[in-house]
């Protein structure tokens, strides 16, 4: 077993989420990371749990099949509303491929009311919301005695 720090490489250092983790590879540390620091990351869950149509998780879900947004700068809409969700059901289907139950999950949350229960996602949709909305490449992992060193 090796030890390997790992954090996100483009922020501050007192903002990276640093952590030195016990694994096999550094394919392993990465997953051990993202499923331990950075799903439970209070800006991620915000991001992820929001359905704001800027600057959130969903921002992405709300484009064309060109990658064009469906909403201006002023967010003013481009396409007809019944456009819209039909755009924003396929890219959350295209998100969630196959697992229809994470997709009936997240569709459910976007319609939620307020007062209702609160929605959660179970870790592996995390996992998974995490991978392909962030740049796994902005992880640092660096092999501890090796790539760094350790004084013991």
């Amino acid at each position: 077993m090796n030890k390997y720090l790992v954090g996100i490489s483009d922020l501050d250092f007192k903002e990276a989420n640093l952590a030195i983790i016990n694994a096999e590879n550094k394919q392993s540390a990465i997953d051990k990371y993202i499923a331990n620091i950075e799903i439970r990351d209070e800006l991620f869950l915000e991001d992820v749990y929001s359905t704001s149509i800027n600057m959130s998780y969903a921002e992405h879900l709300y484009v064309d099949n060109n990658g064009d947004h469906l909403f201006d700068n002023s967010a003013n809409q481009r396409y007809k509303s019944e456009e819209i969700e039909k755009f924003f059901k396929g890219n959350v289907r295209k998100l969630f491929k196959d697992n229809e139950e994470w997709y009936d999950l997240y569709m459910s949350m976007t319609n939620q009311e307020e007062g209702e229960e609160e929605i959660i996602f179970p870790d592996e949709m995390l996992i998974h919301m995490y991978r392909e909305g962030k740049d796994i490449d902005e992880i640092l992992c660096l092999e501890m005695g090796k790539e760094i060193k350790e004084i013991v």
